[in-house]
């Protein structure tokens, strides 16, 4: 485990001052009383004097405030600037808890006052000035030393240290290091060309909304229009082609259905995999589930149809099917494949769930080839 270390905290939103200053964050968020309540504000001139709040019950608040310098003289000009905009603005801020990253310098027989009495001093006049305005107002300190008692104790595993002063990242940079470091161990064992592709790295590109995952997606989605187009083009094919002819008229307005809802359920797919939702991904299950009933409905309507006028047995006669080839005559089925593999990545709304859902469409003959 890295060493707790402020001044060589990892530069985490961009710098090493948000790092500490979210740092400090998760620590108020961990060390909240019971029965209060955890608001976290935007930086950069937009937190109101405060990086985040506790309310209590009563409505009092406990605002958290980070000054990552380490110098007295920085701290404390930073520290008042804050203090004032803090109290305009936070009606409900009666405690006032300053954090930064090194320690104060106690008393000694040397001349001119310590780090901590400068610190005292200006937390003496701070809490008067506030008092002599009608606001009760109480301001603590939490120094690297504080800071870095609450992190041990109210980080059991370990993650937060890691985190924030660990040099290690899970960059771009990083995973091309080690998959080289990996290929040169592996030496002449490793073959491109025969590296073997599983569905698994599929599921782990779908997780992230990857390139590779977007366009499997994309493409799927292409073919499920083409098929639902298919079934819409056989559907309206009403005997005036010899070769296709048209379908009995309860199946024919089935059919029509049947495309209707297989462009609908395409554009809520689409639509999921953008902006998942729980909800919606549901709703998105049930419609392909009808719709694949629905299917399996006009396949059965077109088998009877074809044996009521050919004899029974005919749809899944191959001798018939050969026969009717040979002499140019068609049936009046045609293989429709109206649904396609579609998955639906994970993200964080879908936290209810131990594992990640994915909604697939079941590759299938839906209605089964006469050609």
């Amino acid at each position: 485990m890295s060493e707790i270390k402020f001044g060589e905290i990892a530069s985490r939103g961009g710098s090493v001052a948000n790092a500490f200053e979210e740092l400090c964050c998760h620590l108020a968020s961990r060390t909240q009383p019971t029965g209060t309540k955890f608001e976290r504000y935007r930086g950069a001139g937009g937190d109101g004097g405060v990086e985040c709040k506790v309310i209590d019950a009563n409505g009092s608040a406990t605002g958290w405030q980070t000054k990552y310098v380490f110098d007295i003289g920085g701290l404390l000009n930073q520290a008042q600037q804050s203090l004032e905009t803090a109290l305009s603005v936070h009606a409900d801020l009666t405690r006032y808890v300053v954090c930064f990253p090194f320690e104060l310098t106690g008393t000694t027989a040397r001349k001119g006052k310590s780090q901590t009495e400068k610190f005292n001093d200006w937390v003496r006049n701070a809490e008067v000035d506030a008092k002599s305005k009608g606001r009760a107002l109480t301001i603590e300190r939490r120094s690297a030393h504080d800071i870095r008692d609450l992190l041990l104790a109210n980080d059991s595993s370990g993650g937060l240290r890691h985190y924030f002063f660990s040099a290690a990242t899970f960059s771009d940079q990083w995973f091309a290091d080690h998959v080289a470091a990996v290929m040169h161990k592996a030496g002449p064992r490793y073959n491109r060309e025969i590296n073997l592709e599983t569905p698994l790295s599929g599921w782990f590109s779908s997780f992230g909304g990857g390139a590779d995952w977007q366009g499997q997606l994309a493409d799927q989605l292409d073919a499920c229009r083409k098929q639902a187009a298919r079934v819409e083009e056989l559907a309206e094919e009403k005997g005036g082609n010899a070769m296709r002819p048209g379908w009995p008229q309860a199946v024919y307005d089935k059919g029509k259905k049947v495309a209707a809802e297989s462009k609908s359920c395409i554009e809520s797919a689409e639509a999921l995999a953008s902006a998942p939702t729980e909800k919606e991904l549901s709703k998105l299950e049930t419609s392909i589930a009808r719709l694949l009933g629905e299917l399996a409905e006009i396949d059965m309507e077109l088998a009877a149809d074809l044996d009521a006028k050919h004899g029974e047995g005919s749809a899944d006669s191959k001798q018939f099917r050969s026969y009717m080839a040979e002499y140019m005559v068609s049936l009046r089925r045609s293989r429709s494949r109206c649904t396609s593999s579609l998955g639906i990545r994970s993200r964080p709304e879908y936290a209810s769930r131990s594992n990640a859902r994915c909604a697939a469409w079941a590759s299938r003959d839906s209605i089964r080839s006469g050609n």
